[in-house]
């Protein structure tokens, strides 16, 4: 906690690396103060995304950062790639009071789309074969 600044902002993408720091606390019986401010005013990004975006739905990061037009960097999953690349998104929403997605991607990513109604047998039915 001593290299924490106190005016850092804790945030992730989820409350689940809070829960699992709370979890790693209790079972191994630590006890710190220090941890109820940082508790307090850990940032959930993806709630925060949602909210901005005015959406109810929970994004995945990488739907987040393709609708954001923030090129995702590293693997999917991996901790500190997903932790730079939700910075990155916490920044662009805290920099742009009137954050936006692509509207343009979120039509083209979430959109309804018909299933097929043509199958490779519906293509060869009156096909002869001789």
């Amino acid at each position: 906690m001593d290299w924490v600044p106190k005016d850092a902002y804790i945030v992730s993408w989820s409350n689940t690396d809070m829960l699992q720091i709370k979890n790693e606390a209790k079972a191994k019986s630590i006890s710190d103060e220090r941890l109820k401010p940082l508790y307090e005013s850990w940032i959930d990004c993806q709630k925060l995304f949602s909210d901005k975006i005015q959406e109810k739905r929970a994004y995945r990061l990488s739907d987040a950062l393709i609708m954001a037009d923030i090129l995702q960097e590293g693997k999917e999953h991996d901790g500190l790639s997903d932790a730079y690349n939700t910075a990155k998104l916490f920044a662009k929403i805290m920099q742009e009071p009137e954050f936006k997605p692509n509207k343009y991607i979120i039509s083209a990513r979430f959109e309804q789309v018909e299933p097929l109604k043509y199958t490779l047998a519906y293509m060869f039915k009156n096909l002869q074969l001789s």
